[in-house]
């Protein structure tokens, strides 16, 4: 498969894998600049190589129950920008 875009918007958690070691979990939704229907049906993952291009970072959304399965299913429409604080840059 080419080289493939995704832009959308992405939920970023530190966390601990199953032996304790830190990892990061992200969790998005995305709209890929090719044919979403060209994608099975069933489950599917992807080897990728993730490279922060260009973002904006938030940080403490007002949204008070924001779990990643909340986030996916944009629960209180906690993905619209207006809901998080933009985080400063260091």
């Amino acid at each position: 498969m080419a080289l493939e875009t995704f832009l959308g918007k992405c939920l970023v958690r530190r966390a601990r894998d199953s032996e304790g070691k830190p990892v990061v979990i992200l969790c998005g939704v995305f709209r890929p600049e090719f044919d979403v229907e060209s994608i099975d049906d069933r489950d599917e993952m992807w080897a990728v190589r993730f490279q922060e291009l260009s973002s904006k970072r938030f940080v403490n959304t007002n949204v008070l129950h924001c779990s990643p399965e909340d986030f996916l299913r944009n629960y209180n429409d906690v993905q619209d920008p207006a809901n998080w604080e933009l985080k400063p840059e260091k």
